[in-house]
């Protein structure tokens, strides 16, 4: 019954269409040894966005990388793009601020520093003193 319901905005016909044209992309780029129906669908895919019936923002976000036509994205500088983020993604560290990410770690280090500093008992006390010192430590 949904898909009988005719679409409300051009967007969303726009990426209807855009998903229908990702399958004929597929289709027409998959098949070996088949330039022809390539250059068709890149072609039909440049119409399509020169008479404004599909804008290029859709278009570029639908379909495949192999696909885009060349009015719609330049492929050299989108591989030279995506090359550049792979290698900064592989060879950036990471740096971590480990006092906001574990702030509840450091305020316990903080509070078991401060229980040590305030003890107000004799080092030299029995043994169950320091027992009980070490445990209020650990916990």
């Amino acid at each position: 019954a949904q898909l009988l319901m005719p679409i409300s905005s051009k967007e969303s016909l726009q990426q209807v269409l855009v998903d229908a044209l990702w399958l004929g992309g597929f289709a027409a780029t998959e098949v070996p040894g088949n330039k022809e129906a390539r250059d068709e669908f890149t072609n039909f895919c440049c119409l399509l966005e020169r008479e404004g019936v599909v804008s290029k923002p859709i278009l570029a976000a639908g379909l495949e990388t192999e696909t885009l036509p060349p009015p719609v994205c330049n492929m050299s500088l989108l591989r030279k793009k995506q090359n550049q983020a792979k290698t900064k993604a592989r060879y950036t560290v990471t740096r971590f601020n480990l006092l906001r990410e574990h702030n509840e770690g450091y305020a316990r280090v903080i509070m078991y520093m401060d229980r040590l500093i305030h003890l107000d008992c004799d080092v030299l006390g029995d043994s169950d003193e320091l027992t009980k010192i070490r445990e209020s430590i650990i916990e």
